[in-house]
Protein backbone atom coordinates (compact mmCIF):
# COMPACT_ATOMS: atom_id res chain seq x y z
CA UNK A 1 0.00 0.00 0.00
CA UNK A 2 1.17 3.54 -0.77
CA UNK A 3 -0.18 6.39 1.39
CA UNK A 4 0.38 9.89 0.10
CA UNK A 5 0.37 12.68 2.67
CA UNK A 6 1.88 15.84 1.29
CA UNK A 7 1.98 17.58 4.66
CA UNK A 8 5.28 15.78 5.27
CA UNK A 9 6.62 16.34 1.76
CA UNK A 10 6.08 20.02 1.02
CA UNK A 11 5.10 21.86 4.21
CA UNK A 12 6.24 25.29 2.96
CA UNK A 13 4.08 25.20 -0.18
CA UNK A 14 1.09 23.88 1.71
CA UNK A 15 1.37 26.67 4.25
CA UNK A 16 1.41 29.25 1.45
CA UNK A 17 -1.35 27.73 -0.68
CA UNK A 18 -3.48 26.02 1.93
CA UNK A 19 -6.93 26.37 0.40
CA UNK A 20 -8.96 23.14 0.25
CA UNK A 21 -9.15 23.24 -3.56
CA UNK A 22 -5.38 23.51 -3.91
CA UNK A 23 -4.73 20.76 -1.40
CA UNK A 24 -7.17 18.38 -3.04
CA UNK A 25 -5.75 19.05 -6.50
CA UNK A 26 -2.19 18.50 -5.27
CA UNK A 27 -3.18 15.20 -3.69
CA UNK A 28 -5.04 14.06 -6.81
CA UNK A 29 -2.11 14.92 -9.10
CA UNK A 30 0.42 13.24 -6.85
CA UNK A 31 -1.66 10.08 -6.43
CA UNK A 32 -2.34 9.80 -10.16
CA UNK A 33 1.36 10.20 -10.91
CA UNK A 34 2.31 7.63 -8.25
CA UNK A 35 -0.13 5.05 -9.58
CA UNK A 36 1.07 5.56 -13.16
CA UNK A 37 4.68 5.21 -12.00
CA UNK A 38 3.83 2.03 -10.06
CA UNK A 39 2.36 0.44 -13.17
CA UNK A 40 5.29 1.64 -15.29
CA UNK A 41 7.85 0.16 -12.88
CA UNK A 42 5.98 -3.17 -12.78
CA UNK A 43 6.02 -3.37 -16.57
CA UNK A 44 9.74 -2.64 -16.64
CA UNK A 45 10.93 -4.93 -13.84
CA UNK A 46 8.58 -7.93 -13.89
CA UNK A 47 8.22 -10.70 -16.44
CA UNK A 48 5.35 -13.13 -16.81
CA UNK A 49 3.92 -12.09 -13.44
CA UNK A 50 3.50 -8.42 -14.31
CA UNK A 51 -0.11 -8.71 -15.48
CA UNK A 52 -1.21 -10.27 -12.17
CA UNK A 53 0.76 -7.67 -10.25
CA UNK A 54 -0.65 -4.73 -12.20
CA UNK A 55 -4.19 -6.05 -11.76
CA UNK A 56 -3.53 -5.87 -8.03
CA UNK A 57 -2.77 -2.12 -8.12
CA UNK A 58 -6.06 -0.55 -7.14
CA UNK A 59 -7.57 2.77 -8.10
CA UNK A 60 -6.74 5.73 -5.87
CA UNK A 61 -8.84 5.95 -2.69
CA UNK A 62 -9.67 9.46 -1.54
CA UNK A 63 -9.35 10.17 2.20
CA UNK A 64 -9.35 13.47 4.05
CA UNK A 65 -5.90 14.95 3.67
CA UNK A 66 -4.49 11.85 1.99
CA UNK A 67 -4.72 9.46 -0.95
CA UNK A 68 -4.21 5.70 -0.70
CA UNK A 69 -3.29 3.18 -3.40
CA UNK A 70 -3.64 -0.45 -2.32
CA UNK A 71 -2.13 -3.64 -3.70
CA UNK A 72 -4.48 -6.62 -3.47
CA UNK A 73 -4.17 -10.30 -4.35
CA UNK A 74 -2.04 -13.14 -3.02
CA UNK A 75 0.43 -13.25 -5.91
CA UNK A 76 0.82 -9.49 -6.20
CA UNK A 77 1.68 -9.18 -2.51
CA UNK A 78 3.97 -12.21 -2.64
CA UNK A 79 5.91 -10.50 -5.42
CA UNK A 80 6.00 -7.23 -3.51
CA UNK A 81 6.89 -8.59 -0.06
CA UNK A 82 8.59 -11.89 -0.95
CA UNK A 83 7.71 -15.46 -0.06
CA UNK A 84 9.86 -18.29 1.39
CA UNK A 85 10.10 -21.71 -0.24
CA UNK A 86 6.95 -23.85 0.11
CA UNK A 87 5.35 -27.11 -1.03
CA UNK A 88 2.95 -26.25 -3.86
CA UNK A 89 0.60 -29.07 -2.87
CA UNK A 90 -0.57 -26.90 0.00
CA UNK A 91 -1.91 -24.35 -2.48
CA UNK A 92 -2.56 -26.08 -5.80
CA UNK A 93 -4.35 -29.04 -4.22
CA UNK A 94 -6.30 -27.07 -1.64
CA UNK A 95 -10.04 -27.52 -1.38
CA UNK A 96 -10.63 -24.21 -3.15
CA UNK A 97 -8.42 -24.98 -6.14
CA UNK A 98 -10.13 -25.47 -9.49
CA UNK A 99 -7.39 -27.96 -10.39
CA UNK A 100 -8.18 -30.41 -7.64
CA UNK A 101 -9.51 -33.86 -8.42
CA UNK A 102 -9.72 -36.90 -6.16
CA UNK A 103 -8.57 -40.35 -7.27
CA UNK A 104 -10.03 -43.72 -6.29
CA UNK A 105 -7.46 -43.98 -3.52
CA UNK A 106 -8.69 -40.72 -1.98
CA UNK A 107 -5.52 -38.86 -2.93
CA UNK A 108 -5.90 -35.45 -4.52
CA UNK A 109 -4.25 -34.60 -7.84
CA UNK A 110 -4.49 -32.05 -10.62
CA UNK A 111 -3.09 -31.08 -13.99
CA UNK A 112 -1.22 -27.77 -13.85
CA UNK A 113 -1.13 -25.71 -17.08
CA UNK A 114 2.02 -23.92 -18.22
CA UNK A 115 1.91 -21.39 -21.01
CA UNK A 116 5.02 -20.86 -23.14
CA UNK A 117 5.61 -17.59 -24.99
CA UNK A 118 7.21 -17.34 -28.40
CA UNK A 119 10.97 -16.65 -28.31
CA UNK A 120 10.51 -12.97 -29.22
CA UNK A 121 7.64 -12.29 -26.80
CA UNK A 122 8.00 -10.04 -23.78
CA UNK A 123 6.96 -12.69 -21.26
CA UNK A 124 3.40 -11.49 -20.64
CA UNK A 125 1.92 -14.62 -22.21
CA UNK A 126 4.24 -17.13 -20.57
CA UNK A 127 8.02 -17.39 -20.32
CA UNK A 128 9.53 -17.12 -23.83
CA UNK A 129 10.72 -20.49 -25.10
CA UNK A 130 14.34 -21.10 -24.18
CA UNK A 131 14.66 -18.25 -21.66
CA UNK A 132 14.21 -20.51 -18.61
CA UNK A 133 17.43 -22.34 -19.56
CA UNK A 134 19.54 -19.20 -19.88
CA UNK A 135 21.31 -17.05 -17.28
CA UNK A 136 19.19 -15.60 -14.46
CA UNK A 137 19.58 -12.39 -12.50
CA UNK A 138 21.21 -12.20 -9.09
CA UNK A 139 17.84 -11.73 -7.36
CA UNK A 140 16.14 -14.60 -9.19
CA UNK A 141 15.41 -17.95 -7.57
CA UNK A 142 14.81 -19.61 -10.92
CA UNK A 143 17.00 -22.57 -11.85
CA UNK A 144 18.35 -21.29 -15.16
CA UNK A 145 22.00 -21.26 -16.09
CA UNK A 146 21.76 -24.59 -17.94
CA UNK A 147 23.11 -23.00 -21.12
CA UNK A 148 24.39 -19.58 -22.14
CA UNK A 149 22.23 -16.76 -23.43
CA UNK A 150 22.88 -17.41 -27.13
CA UNK A 151 22.28 -21.16 -26.77
CA UNK A 152 19.06 -20.46 -24.87
CA UNK A 153 17.82 -18.28 -27.74
CA UNK A 154 18.76 -20.95 -30.30
CA UNK A 155 16.96 -23.58 -28.23
CA UNK A 156 13.86 -21.43 -28.06
CA UNK A 157 13.87 -20.93 -31.82
CA UNK A 158 14.26 -24.67 -32.37
CA UNK A 159 11.37 -25.53 -30.03
CA UNK A 160 9.15 -22.85 -31.56
CA UNK A 161 9.83 -24.10 -35.10
CA UNK A 162 8.83 -27.62 -34.07
CA UNK A 163 5.73 -26.43 -32.20
CA UNK A 164 4.46 -24.56 -35.27
CA UNK A 165 4.38 -27.81 -37.25
CA UNK A 166 1.81 -29.48 -34.95
CA UNK A 167 -1.31 -30.26 -36.98
CA UNK A 168 -4.92 -29.37 -36.11
CA UNK A 169 -7.35 -32.15 -35.20
CA UNK A 170 -10.32 -30.36 -33.61
CA UNK A 171 -12.14 -27.10 -34.31
CA UNK A 172 -15.39 -25.77 -32.91
CA UNK A 173 -17.13 -22.39 -32.75
CA UNK A 174 -19.11 -20.99 -29.84
CA UNK A 175 -20.49 -17.66 -28.65
CA UNK A 176 -19.01 -15.85 -25.68
CA UNK A 177 -20.83 -13.08 -23.84
CA UNK A 178 -17.51 -11.95 -22.37
CA UNK A 179 -15.89 -11.37 -25.77
CA UNK A 180 -19.20 -10.15 -27.25
CA UNK A 181 -18.98 -12.37 -30.29
CA UNK A 182 -18.19 -15.79 -31.65
CA UNK A 183 -14.97 -17.68 -30.98
CA UNK A 184 -13.48 -20.42 -33.11
CA UNK A 185 -11.22 -22.68 -31.05
CA UNK A 186 -8.67 -24.87 -32.81
CA UNK A 187 -6.72 -27.54 -30.93
CA UNK A 188 -3.78 -29.44 -32.34
CA UNK A 189 -3.78 -33.13 -31.47
CA UNK A 190 -0.07 -33.54 -31.96
CA UNK A 191 2.26 -33.14 -29.01
CA UNK A 192 5.85 -32.01 -29.05
CA UNK A 193 8.36 -34.81 -28.71
CA UNK A 194 10.75 -35.12 -25.81
CA UNK A 195 14.40 -34.17 -26.19
CA UNK A 196 14.33 -30.76 -27.90
CA UNK A 197 15.79 -29.36 -24.69
CA UNK A 198 17.63 -30.84 -21.69
CA UNK A 199 15.98 -31.26 -18.30
CA UNK A 200 15.82 -27.94 -16.51
CA UNK A 201 16.28 -29.60 -13.10
CA UNK A 202 17.45 -33.05 -12.02
CA UNK A 203 14.13 -33.73 -10.27
CA UNK A 204 12.19 -33.24 -13.52
CA UNK A 205 11.01 -36.35 -15.33
CA UNK A 206 11.45 -34.72 -18.74
CA UNK A 207 12.18 -31.38 -20.36
CA UNK A 208 9.67 -28.57 -19.86
CA UNK A 209 8.57 -28.56 -23.52
CA UNK A 210 7.79 -32.27 -23.81
CA UNK A 211 4.12 -32.82 -24.66
CA UNK A 212 3.52 -29.20 -25.70
CA UNK A 213 0.32 -28.57 -27.67
CA UNK A 214 -0.77 -25.67 -29.83
CA UNK A 215 -4.10 -23.86 -29.47
CA UNK A 216 -5.65 -21.04 -31.45
CA UNK A 217 -8.66 -18.87 -30.65
CA UNK A 218 -10.12 -16.79 -33.48
CA UNK A 219 -12.29 -13.91 -32.31
CA UNK A 220 -14.32 -11.52 -34.43
CA UNK A 221 -11.44 -9.05 -34.61
CA UNK A 222 -8.33 -10.97 -33.60
CA UNK A 223 -6.61 -14.35 -33.54
CA UNK A 224 -4.63 -15.64 -30.56
CA UNK A 225 -2.29 -18.64 -30.64
CA UNK A 226 -0.82 -20.13 -27.50
CA UNK A 227 1.46 -23.04 -26.63
CA UNK A 228 0.68 -25.10 -23.54
CA UNK A 229 2.01 -28.01 -21.50
CA UNK A 230 0.44 -29.71 -18.48
CA UNK A 231 2.14 -31.42 -15.57
CA UNK A 232 0.47 -33.59 -12.94
CA UNK A 233 0.72 -32.71 -9.27
CA UNK A 234 -0.39 -35.35 -6.78
CA UNK A 235 -0.46 -36.23 -3.11
CA UNK A 236 0.80 -39.67 -4.13
CA UNK A 237 4.36 -38.41 -4.42
CA UNK A 238 6.28 -36.38 -1.87
CA UNK A 239 9.02 -34.97 -4.08
CA UNK A 240 9.07 -32.22 -6.65
CA UNK A 241 6.67 -29.28 -6.70
CA UNK A 242 8.71 -27.40 -4.11
CA UNK A 243 8.52 -23.74 -5.04
CA UNK A 244 11.86 -21.98 -4.51
CA UNK A 245 10.07 -18.94 -3.14
CA UNK A 246 9.63 -15.43 -4.47
CA UNK A 247 12.19 -12.69 -4.04
CA UNK A 248 10.65 -9.47 -2.68
CA UNK A 249 10.65 -6.75 -5.33
CA UNK A 250 9.61 -3.80 -3.14
CA UNK A 251 8.24 -1.84 -6.08
CA UNK A 252 6.04 0.25 -3.77
CA UNK A 253 9.14 1.55 -2.00
CA UNK A 254 10.65 2.70 -5.29
CA UNK A 255 7.39 4.49 -6.12
CA UNK A 256 7.44 6.27 -2.76
CA UNK A 257 10.98 7.40 -3.54
CA UNK A 258 9.77 8.63 -6.93
CA UNK A 259 7.02 10.66 -5.24
CA UNK A 260 9.58 12.28 -2.96
CA UNK A 261 11.80 13.19 -5.90
CA UNK A 262 8.98 14.62 -8.06
CA UNK A 263 6.71 16.10 -5.40
CA UNK A 264 7.94 19.64 -5.94
CA UNK A 265 7.18 19.60 -9.67
CA UNK A 266 3.80 17.92 -9.18
CA UNK A 267 2.80 20.44 -6.54
CA UNK A 268 3.90 23.38 -8.70
CA UNK A 269 1.83 22.15 -11.65
CA UNK A 270 -1.22 21.63 -9.44
CA UNK A 271 -0.93 25.13 -7.96
CA UNK A 272 -0.56 26.63 -11.43
CA UNK A 273 -3.70 24.82 -12.57
CA UNK A 274 -5.85 25.98 -9.64
CA UNK A 275 -4.48 29.46 -8.88
CA UNK A 276 -2.64 30.51 -12.00
CA UNK A 277 0.45 31.15 -9.88
CA UNK A 278 3.67 29.86 -11.42
CA UNK A 279 6.27 28.84 -8.85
Amino acid sequence: MIAIELNSLVPTLLARFGSPAVLETILDHTAAGARAQWIRVARQRLGSSRHDYIRGIQEVEREEGARVISLVGWLANAIEQGLPSFDMRTTLLSGKSRLTKVGKDGKRYGHVPFRHGTPASGGGGGTPMGRAYGPVGDDSRGVGGVVGSDDAKSMGARVYAAAKTLSATKTHTYTSARSRGSITETKWGGRLQEGLAPKLHERHATDIFSGMVRERHTYDRATQTKFMTWRTISERTGTGWIHPGITARHLASSVEEWVGEHAGKIVANAILQVTGVKL
